[in-house]
């Protein structure tokens, strides 16, 4: 998934942090390793045959806990099935908890499905929850 955070204070420009630009190292998952700006196997990020060069590649069942202490206005997200676990019958559900609310749901995706854009309105949530379920079906 290709994941980044506009972070906007009053007195100050508007900025961009990438999630690649933070520390992901209390990431949890099922399954392996994540990956900064690589799947969960160290190989480009690509859905649905689009490659991406940033982002956060993770295995179902996932979560990364962010600090946003309310001073984020928007969190945008491509998210979807990698396409190198072609073979298997995969499906995942993408979730954006804030403050503990579900606050956005991809819906169950599959492999081929094309990327789904996520961008919600973060403003005032402290904290940011990234979850990513194996979509029901127990497998990735």
């Amino acid at each position: 998934m290709m994941l980044f955070v506009v972070v906007l204070a009053s007195h100050l420009p508007a900025q961009t942090v990438w999630l690649d630009e933070l520390d992901l190292s209390a990431a949890t998952q099922g399954f392996g390793v994540a990956g900064k700006n690589t799947s969960v196997d160290k190989k480009p990020i690509t859905i649905a045959g689009q490659t991406y060069t940033r982002g956060f590649g993770t295995h179902a069942e996932s979560s990364l806990m962010i600090e946003l202490r309310g001073f984020a206005n928007l969190f945008s997200a491509f998210v979807g099935v990698d396409d190198e676990v072609k073979g298997h019958q995969p499906a995942i559900e993408f979730i954006v908890y804030g403050d503990g609310a579900k606050i956005w749901s991809s819906g169950v995706m599959r492999l081929n499905d094309p990327a789904k854009l996520c961008s919600v309105s973060v403003a005032g949530i402290r904290k940011l929850e990234l979850v990513v379920s194996d979509g029901g079906n127990g497998n990735y």
